[in-house]
């Protein structure tokens, strides 16, 4: 018998809406089995796509479903959520339909942050052409509460601060876009300084000198990864680029394997908080762990 309690306290703590990009011919290939495995997890799970589907359900955005309109498919999912869901949640998890999401260590990790910092949290690569870093899509990233009103208050009416068009790949103009309102990138690595979110799929980091589609993904990560069983966290939180069927496999792993005698007591280690786990523009620390541990007023 598994004791849950602190994943459950956890989960009544830290309200997550998951926004999941789709489309019309993922819904029953791809988007109905993330409802059915670590979808069901969040605290409310919404799909975004260019058709409704009940079943999912499913939002109808109208912006042209193609991967050139992928910014603009972005932008409009989260403004839904802003107009729909304020007051609902703490924290938006934007993923991708092939995306699969350990949402108990998402919590764990944002249990040492507070959603009125503007923060967001995932993979970070870096745009070394323009000097830019910013989290992976694929991987998906977790917004705070006040970085999803800066981002729909101060950054999509502001062309100097976010692009008008709907052209352009999502995760770098999120991350443009973020920083010309003031959201600062999470630190997101482990205590080992592994990282948490794959934008590839986690079995090619552990075979190394198998598989060669990480190389890109090595170029641009700000913290580079070792490679093999100790090329990522522990506690990972999310892995990209996986099959259906995968989701499956990844689900029963995680949630239903437990080797015989191996016990597992999870802690949450308050004295890390005197530690700020995130980091400002300029490095400052922010906040004391109180002030990102306590709940406040909600919109």
């Amino acid at each position: 018998m598994i004791n849950t309690s602190v994943a459950d306290q956890l989960s009544e703590d830290i309200r997550i809406i998951c926004l999941v990009l789709t489309k019309p011919s993922n819904h029953f290939i791809k988007a109905v089995h993330i409802k059915s495995t670590w979808g069901k997890r969040c605290t409310k799970l919404v799909f975004a796509s260019t058709q409704e589907e009940p079943v999912l359900p499913a939002i109808k955005l109208d912006i042209p479903e193609d991967r050139a309109h992928l910014w603009g498919k972005t932008k409009a999912a989260l403004k839904h959520i802003y107009e729909n869901y304020r007051g609902q949640y703490d924290w938006v998890y934007k993923a991708d339909d092939d995306t699969f999401a350990v949402m108990e260590n998402l919590r764990y990790l944002l249990h040492y942050s507070h959603p009125s910092e503007p923060v967001y949290y995932g993979c970070r690569l870096k745009l070394r052409r323009e000097g830019l870093d910013y989290m992976s899509g694929g991987a998906g990233y977790a917004l705070s509460r006040e970085a999803l009103r800066r981002f729909i208050e101060e950054g999509l009416p502001n062309a100097m601060a976010c692009k008008q068009d709907d052209a352009g790949n999502e995760d770098v103009e999120m991350g443009k876009c973020l920083r010309g309102v003031g959201v600062y990138l999470g630190d997101s690595l482990d205590k080992e300084r592994k990282n948490r979110f794959t934008p590839v799929f986690i079995n090619e980091m552990l075979v190394p000198g198998v598989l060669s589609e990480v190389e890109w993904y090595m170029e641009m990560m700000t913290n580079p990864h070792l490679l093999g069983l100790k090329c990522c966290s522990d506690t990972l939180i999310s892995t990209h680029y996986v099959k259906p069927h995968e989701l499956y496999l990844l689900e029963y792993l995680i949630y239903h394997v437990t080797p015989f005698g191996r016990a597992y007591r999870p802690v949450l280690d308050d004295n890390i908080l005197a530690k700020s786990t995130n980091e400002g523009p300029t490095g400052e620390v922010t906040g004391s762990s109180s002030q990102r541990r306590q709940r406040s007023d909600f919109d």
